[in-house]
């Protein structure tokens, strides 16, 4: 299973561990279909997604001479990086408030008052006090 792809490199999961896999120009990238997944058709290197498992044949040197996969796990793979997009977007957002707000704690004795607390209910009204006459 592909973990990562990034340029000419894939990073495949197996049972052995990940393993560093370089694609070059002549690697040949296959998608499969049909009932004994005879049927194939060439796919660009872009359609190496997270997610998608593949079987990889390597040549003497490390390099990727074939990359297969069956079609359906391609498109289960593209769903869930569909929803994987959305979900790493909020990480990197609160990421950044994260560190926003490290730098406010760090600087919290650096901080200077901007003004009277603001109430929203109004002040409680002072009991007037009376002395008492005497007549």
């Amino acid at each position: 299973m592909i973990t990562s792809h990034e340029g000419s490199t894939v990073m495949v999961r197996g049972a052995g561990g990940d393993t560093s896999v370089t694609l070059t120009p002549g690697t040949k990238i296959r998608g499969t279909s049909g009932a004994l997944n005879v049927r194939g058709e060439d796919h660009p290197a872009s359609d190496l997604i997270r997610g998608l498992a593949v079987v990889v044949t390597t040549a003497d040197d490390g390099t990727a001479s074939e990359v297969t996969f069956r079609n359906g796990d391609l498109k289960t793979a593209r769903q869930i990086s569909a929803g994987i997009h959305q979900t790493e977007g909020r990480v990197t957002a609160n990421a950044t408030g994260i560190a926003e707000n490290a730098d406010r704690i760090d600087n919290v004795g650096e901080l200077s008052p901007q003004g009277a607390p603001r109430c929203s209910s109004p002040p409680a009204a002072r009991p007037s006090i009376r002395k008492a006459s005497r007549t």
